[in-house]
């Protein structure tokens, strides 16, 4: 709908700007970084080699290491991916894309999405229902996270959680249970408010006794 379209129209503007600001080409395969592993270490250095299933990679004090795809964070996997990828390669782009939304990288999937939809028209349907997607999952995990926060007893980085997602992701399922989530926390605060004034006054009248 046109309300739709609206709140869409400065997300790709912006997408466009960081798009065009970045260049055409994607990065070349090789070069220095910070290697995430999925055990949570890391190991810097240059990847000199990217065979797509491993990387090898020359550290500061000159030794080599082989790393395989499945010992790498999702986060360095797309890095490296990313780096090898033509941003004019619709195709490739919306793998990507995909593969960013899945490890919730939305703001890279988005990017992703509207890569492929410069590329061609072809990519055009499934592009946009790519960006879609990664809005409403991202609305989805904002608000887990919000409850996460609740459950945790972080009530003031919920509201701020909830918060965004009301403004940001109107529309959606999660930004309606967003905003009565944080209907039901003032009405939570005025109760505790409440109470606490008639605690004041009870102890007003045990002293005055």
């Amino acid at each position: 709908n046109d309300m739709a379209a609206m709140r869409i129209l400065p997300a790709l503007a912006a997408l466009l700007l960081t798009w065009l600001l970045l260049g055409w080409l994607a990065a070349p395969a090789t070069g220095q970084m910070m290697i995430k592993k999925s055990d949570g270490t890391r190991v810097e250095g240059e990847v000199v080699e990217d065979g797509k299933t491993f990387i090898r990679v020359s550290q500061p004090d000159g030794k080599t290491i082989s790393l395989t795809y499945a010992q790498l964070h999702p986060q360095t996997i797309y890095e490296l991916r990313n780096r090898r990828t033509p941003k004019d390669n619709g195709e490739e782009q919306l793998k990507l894309g995909d593969y960013a939304l899945a490890n919730d990288m939305f703001q890279a999937a988005r990017t992703h999405y509207f890569n492929a939809l410069v590329a061609g028209k072809e990519f055009d349907a499934r592009a946009r229902s790519g960006m879609k997607r990664a809005h409403n999952t991202e609305s989805n995990y904002l608000l887990e996270k919000a409850r996460e926060m609740q459950r945790t007893g972080n009530f003031r980085l919920e509201a701020v959680l909830l918060s965004r997602l009301v403004t940001a992701f109107a529309g959606t399922k999660a930004a309606e249970r967003a905003e009565d989530a944080l209907k039901n926390m003032k009405m939570g605060d005025q109760a505790r408010d409440a109470l606490e004034l008639l605690d004041k006054r009870s102890q007003k009248e045990v002293a005055a006794a």
